[in-house]
């Protein structure tokens, strides 16, 4: 049985030094690229390239929003373009 409990087990802590992200600025770009190569390769059932697909829209989304909130607006429409939704 799963129960839920009041008091807090996790807490979560980002922006370390030693973080990924802090390394490699902007990794959604990857994702999007491994997400593209993958449905590209021609290796994933329907049902898989649907899950990539919608996995792709969001990584997407998330770069531009991202970009813009940078003032990078011509990077979040080129993106955004290049994977429509």
């Amino acid at each position: 049985p799963v129960l839920y409990l009041e008091e807090r087990l996790v807490v979560k802590h980002g922006g370390h030094d030693d973080q990924l992200s802090n390394k490699f600025p902007a990794m959604d770009r990857f994702r999007i690229q491994a997400l593209r190569d993958i449905l590209s390769s021609g290796s994933l059932s329907e049902v898989e390239s649907d899950a990539a697909r919608r996995t792709l829209r969001q990584k997407v989304a998330i770069y531009a929003a991202g970009a813009r909130k940078r003032g990078k607006h011509a990077e979040a429409d080129a993106i955004e373009s290049s994977y429509p939704s």
